[in-house]
């Protein structure tokens, strides 16, 4: 009884994480490839905020309007995609951290 509990509360835990990534806003960056060396939030007037690094996905809750600021691990850094508060912006990286530099 007590084992079917645990394994219910633990199935339970990521569908919440899940919904509370969705409904508070969030910035959720893929990166399969484990290219990117840190991804932070950035606005015109220059303040940042670091996105949270979780193995193949970086993930924040934006308190700031800009775009994703990614640092790739060959050097190149790349700005895309607009986030605002209270917006859910999901982005999977592809070949943006291709060989070439910028």
């Amino acid at each position: 009884m007590r084992f079917k509990r645990l394994a219910l509360m633990a199935g339970a835990f990521p569908v919440v994480a899940a919904a509370t990534l969705a409904f508070t806003g969030s910035v959720v960056l893929l990166d399969p490839s484990r290219k990117v060396n840190s991804a932070q939030l950035i606005d015109g007037w220059g303040h940042k905020q670091p996105l949270l690094n979780l193995a193949y996905v970086r993930v924040g809750v934006p308190r700031i309007e800009g775009a994703v600021q990614i640092s790739c691990k060959n050097g190149k850094v790349v700005e895309r995609g607009y986030v605002t508060p209270g917006a859910p912006t999901w982005q999977k990286l592809g070949d943006t951290c291709s060989t070439s530099r910028s």
